[in-house]
């Protein structure tokens, strides 16, 4: 059972370099105030992060889910700590959007 954690680093390593040149990603640990290498524990996660809950919204189509997707792995991956510090931490929502046409009136 040893080995998937050791793959584990392996990857996390290798894909460290990766995650820091994604800006997106560079924001979103800034906004948070995530740091790589920081054993996030219940004591100390209220002081570490900016914020005590996330949520990630996506839209409902395979894309957002998919997104969505990606971030969970990341902060699986790479905050490991945080979620089990933190089990409801990250929430995830879907956005449906019921749009009508609209009928443009012209004025002259």
């Amino acid at each position: 059972m040893r080995a998937p954690n050791r793959v584990a680093r392996q990857v996390n390593a290798k894909v460290l370099k990766d995650f820091l040149k994604n800006v997106e990603l560079a924001a979103i640990n800034k906004v948070l105030g995530l740091q790589f290498g920081t054993e996030y524990t219940p004591e100390n996660v209220g002081k570490l992060l900016r914020y005590d809950h996330f949520v990630i919204f996506c839209d409902q189509d395979p894309d957002g889910a998919h997104i969505a997707g990606e971030l969970i792995n990341y902060f699986t991956i790479m905050f490991p700590s945080l979620l089990r510090a933190k089990p409801g931490q990250c929430k995830t929502k879907t956005v449906s959007c019921n749009c009508r046409p609209v009928k443009l009136l012209r004025t002259a």
